[in-house]
């Protein structure tokens, strides 16, 4: 007589719990696709943009499908938007974005740009509506993937930092068809390459940073015993080494900053908000006048700030020059490229200097960038969007908003003195980043019910 699970078999013959086989495939999967995804992301943010958009565009087409073979498109159609409080700011921000395109030196670059920022604003919208809709377990295996993700990258940037890029100078000794984009980032000789420069683990290193706090609570979230254990430790010992051997001050910054933060939160969340609210808000007020001084005062000489530093006074002080003469609406989305080319035979590099009198492509600064191709009604757009992040965190549970108020610090401080505010791979980032602690807050926020712990 058959056994229920000879019963079970398919009709090819294989045995089959159908429902516990798909299960288990799906939750493989789904480790695997985060693992994927965020590796992917930490090594390689480039093409990381490529690939993560790729992927989460082809969810929301397969769930928009779904809706659609279910009847229910309509009410689908109405979650692939952001919920208030950040439907209104998002809108009216990316809409002014639009308009500059018209007063631009690149109107369509600047509307490319705006348009894959309303595509990323709207894919993410609705992955995090699917995600906080989906099978608990589901997204706990995402979670894994995701830490086990972070853990790989986080080792090879540590490596990288430490031994001064020898596993990429290997890399692109040993197979040359990988230096196809990064010569100028490389030092070659006859033996091979010599030296790679730190600009591609400066990127990895951001991407981390970004990442590091949504790994943390997905960890906490998800692991237990020598599991838990082993990863915060892994994550803690990567955030010493990178505050004393990374080259990317721009990280160091955000992760000294943010894990202060978070320690501060520990003490009082409503203060620590108002707190960052505060600072957001300085940040945005003060970048103009801050810039103007700091080169007035003469710090770009000052013989106790790295070079690097010393540029970016340089390039804050000339754009902050630009911005008085176009104070309202800018000079336009995406012009700071173009506008940097036009000057190219213009520019000059007073002796002393470590840099000319320039903007760049971008100023190294999203506060300053914004006020200068936005001008006063894009920075206070733009100030209105990150109050209102603040202010939709307010509902999370205080054990999982200390983590939202850490992220939007690291995040703050990596846009203050770093990369620019069109480039694609740190938008995606940033956006990655977002939806990994949404998704990870809320599987938090369901143990903690079921704890009746709701107040963390």
């Amino acid at each position: 007589m058959p056994t229920a699970y000879d019963q079970a078999r398919s009709r090819d013959g294989h045995p089959a719990s159908t429902a516990r086989q798909t299960s288990l495939r799906l939750l493989i999967t789904a480790r695997f696709i985060a693992f994927f995804l965020t590796l992917a992301t930490v090594i390689a943010p480039r093409f990381a943009p490529v690939i993560l958009l790729g992927a989460l565009f082809a969810v929301l087409l397969l769930r928009t499908a779904f809706e659609l073979w279910k009847g229910r498109l309509f009410s689908h159609l109405r979650t692939l938007w952001p919920a208030p409080p950040l439907a209104l700011p998002v809108a009216l921000f990316t809409g002014l974005a639009l308009l500059g395109c018209g007063w631009s030196a690149d109107p369509l670059g600047g509307f490319s740009k705006v348009a894959l920022l309303l595509v990323l604003v709207v894919v993410v919208a609705s992955i995090s509506d699917a995600v906080a809709k989906a099978d608990p377990e589901l997204v706990r295996a995402a979670a894994e993937g995701f830490v086990a993700g972070m853990l790989v990258g986080a080792a090879y940037i540590v490596f990288e930092s430490v031994t001064r890029r020898s596993l990429s100078q290997w890399l692109f000794t040993h197979f040359p068809s990988l230096q196809s984009g990064y010569e100028k980032h490389l030092r070659l000789s006859r033996r091979g390459v010599l030296h790679v420069s730190d600009a591609n683990i400066n990127r990895s290193t951001a991407a981390l940073g970004l990442m590091f706090w949504p790994a943390v609570l997905a960890a906490l979230a998800t692991l237990s015993g020598r599991l838990r254990t082993i990863a915060l430790s892994g994550f803690a010992i990567t955030l010493v080494i990178l505050l004393f051997y990374s080259r990317h001050q721009s990280t160091q910054l955000g992760l000294a900053l943010s894990a202060a933060v978070l320690a501060l939160a520990s003490f009082s969340v409503p203060a620590t908000r108002r707190l960052l609210a505060g600072g957001w808000i300085g940040a945005l007020v003060l970048v103009v006048p801050l810039s103007l001084l700091t080169y007035r005062y003469e710090l770009h000489l000052s013989p106790a700030l790295f070079n690097t530093a010393k540029a970016r006074i340089i390039i804050w002080n000339f754009t902050s020059e630009r911005v008085l003469e176009s104070p309202l609406l800018g000079v336009g989305t995406n012009a700071t490229r173009e506008l940097d080319k036009l000057r190219k035979g213009l520019k000059e590099k007073p002796e002393g200097y470590t840099s000319a009198l320039e903007t760049r492509a971008h100023p190294h600064n999203a506060y300053l960038h914004v006020w200068y191709e936005l001008g006063a009604i894009g920075a206070a757009l733009f100030g209105w969007l990150g109050l209102a992040v603040l202010a939709a965190v307010t509902r999370w549970p205080d054990a999982t908003q200390r983590f939202a108020l850490a992220q939007f610090t690291a995040t703050s401080a990596v846009i203050l003195s770093s990369y620019g505010l069109w480039q694609t791979w740190f938008q995606d980032t940033i956006a990655f980043s977002a939806l990994a602690l949404a998704a990870w807050a809320g599987l938090a926020r369901r143990t903690l019910e079921k704890s009746g712990n709701t107040a963390g």
